[in-house]
């Protein structure tokens, strides 16, 4: 229940702030109407802005319904919010990572451009905190919340600011040829949408009870970026100059961890007792496998490449708890 809830967040966190019912999160559901007529204001606002700026004699008045507009946009209620705190149950303490620059929302704009807000707890000091997208320092899978500050906020709501018909996001190669295996030159959202599910589906990140590597742990390692001259080296100890690669705009590299766990001697469908390589792409739990088996594989294969390429593979995944008697850490 609410209260429960809230009550269990006091005891951990040993704060009356916690009692505070104002702070609950919810999930806000506006009506169709109320959502079209927001698409109206937000589109009239875009036409004020410019001519409030342009020096014409309508400029002043463009201001004073700019600000009347702006207002009713900040004044428009939810139909209906949703407490969502019974999604942590009592007697259980749940964290939930924030996705990062590289991640899709369902209809097809990539999370980090449609962040706007964080609101989180503080667990140092049992406060609600608000942090704007530049302060989430959002990056290739990463953000404040996994490396900056790991384990310091409990991610509480976040506030995203779609595009109703905007243009897709389209960065990719894997999604731009899958568009253009479809036919598809100027791609809607829904198109990058079904796109990128179809490419999921194939390496095994979409639920289907009939693909034998449903069991998949996801996008276990982050493909790892070094620097050009280690990149350079990588190439030179695979011998293959046609190796994956992809520039970044800081100098260094991204490099493909599935190429390189391939080519350092795994292969697709090779497992270690009740874990290992799916056929298609990730790291696969099987029937009976226990997180510490999960764990113990990837420090092998961790092993393997380093030894192989001199990489470090990073896990994506945050570990909690002790697994094994060798802890929970998967480090690069």
């Amino acid at each position: 229940t609410q209260e429960e809830y809230f009550r269990f967040f006091a005891f951990l966190n040993n704060t009356e702030d916690a009692d505070r019912r104002d702070e609950a999160p919810v999930l806000t559901i506006f009506s169709e109407e109320q959502k079209r007529q927001r698409t109206r204001w937000e589109r009239e606002v875009a036409e004020l802005e410019k001519t409030a700026r342009a020096k014409t004699p309508e400029a002043k008045s463009a201001r004073e319904r700019l600000a009347k507009v702006r207002k009713q946009l900040a004044d428009l209620k939810p139909s209906t919010t949703v407490p969502v705190m019974r999604e942590l149950p009592p007697g259980k303490r749940r964290k939930t990572r924030l996705q990062f620059r590289g991640n899709f929302l369902d209809v097809g704009q990539e999370v980090s451009e449609t962040v706007t807000t964080v609101r989180a707890l503080d667990t140092t000091t049992g406060r609600t905190v608000s942090f704007a997208n530049r302060e989430c320092r959002f990056g290739y899978r990463d953000s404040r919340f996994r490396s900056g500050e790991p384990g310091r906020y409990v991610v509480l709501a976040v506030t995203y600011r779609l595009r109703p018909g905007g243009a897709a996001a389209v960065r990719y190669a894997d999604v731009e040829k899958h568009l253009a295996a479809r036919g598809t030159a100027t791609p809607s959202l829904a198109d990058v949408r079904d796109s990128v599910l179809a490419i999921r589906r194939s390496k095994s990140m979409v639920l289907d009870p009939r693909d034998e590597n449903r069991r998949s742990c996801g996008s276990f390692f982050t493909n790892p970026v070094i620097g050009a001259a280690e990149a350079a080296a990588v190439q030179t100890r695979a011998g293959d100059p046609a190796m994956p690669r992809w520039p970044q705009a800081d100098g260094r590299v991204k490099l493909s961890a599935a190429w390189l766990i391939e080519r350092a001697g795994f292969t697709r469908g090779q497992s270690a007792g009740p874990v290992g390589l799916s056929t298609r792409h990730t790291l696969v739990a099987h029937y009976g496998a226990r997180a510490g088996d999960v764990l113990a594989f990837a420090r092998q294969v961790q092993g393997v490449v380093r030894e192989r390429f001199g990489v470090g593979l990073t896990p994506e995944p945050t570990f909690w708890g002790a697994v094994d008697g060798r802890g929970p850490r998967c480090g690069s």
